[in-house]
């Protein structure tokens, strides 16, 4: 609040919030209620949004009081909710590297049964937005939009495309061995159509291409 009022008295009329995916519960919980409808779900911008799990129910309030006060304060405001990211220079405990790094040593990767199914969006492409945002005023002044691929897969196929892309047998993928995070959402995949029709942006490194690079740049550092 106090960074948003600092912005407007110093002239800044636009501003880009990040925000997150998780800000929103989801469908179904793993292991105990998974979805079972055959629809694949999605969530759209006004979708309900979490309240069990801290980190996001933590972003998601965050969201809302940024976006009260720029509208107090008559700030232009995107409120971007990004998928899950990966790339270069990522968190090496993450899902993506950790299982890379598995991966090229040829080492066994413990995992949850990864039935959780999740987008995931390159980092470069996660910038592209930021840019494309910096550049436009929101439609009705403060708008929120979905940033990713909407696209899901589970996080099984997901770590067998690492091992895969390595050319390391995924015998050596222990599914099932790390139990699920409590109130684990089992679909959490955003529709981003929002996104691309009020800026133009979309998403343009495909997950096999990306999941290449990044096993390229792990094999020669």
């Amino acid at each position: 609040v106090t960074w948003a009022r600092r912005a407007s008295e110093h002239g800044v009329r636009r501003i880009v919030a990040g925000g997150t995916c998780f800000e929103y519960m989801g469908h179904g919980r793993l292991p105990d209620a998974p979805w079972t409808q055959a629809e694949t779900p999605t969530c759209a911008e006004d979708a309900p949004l979490q309240w069990h799990d801290p980190y996001g129910a933590t972003k998601a309030a965050g969201g809302v009081v940024m976006r009260g006060v720029a509208r107090e304060l008559g700030l232009n405001v995107w409120c971007l909710r990004f998928s899950a990211l990966y790339g270069a220079d990522d968190e090496p405990e993450r899902l993506v590297p950790s299982a890379a790094r598995a991966a090229i040593a040829r080492q066994p990767f413990e995992m949850t049964r990864g039935e959780q199914v999740r987008e995931i969006l390159h980092v470069e492409d996660a910038v592209t937005a930021i840019f494309t945002c910096v550049s436009l005023d929101p439609p009705d002044g403060v708008r929120v939009v979905n940033v990713g691929t909407g696209v899901g897969l589970t996080l099984r196929a997901l770590v067998g495309r690492i091992f895969d892309a390595v050319g390391t047998s995924q015998d050596l993928v222990l599914a099932g061995a790390r139990p699920y995070r409590p109130n684990e959402a089992h679909y959490l995949v955003m529709r981003v159509d929002s996104m691309r029709e009020a800026t133009g942006w979309s998403s343009e490194i495909s997950l096999d291409e990306g999941i290449r690079a990044l096993v390229r740049g792990r094999a020669h550092a």
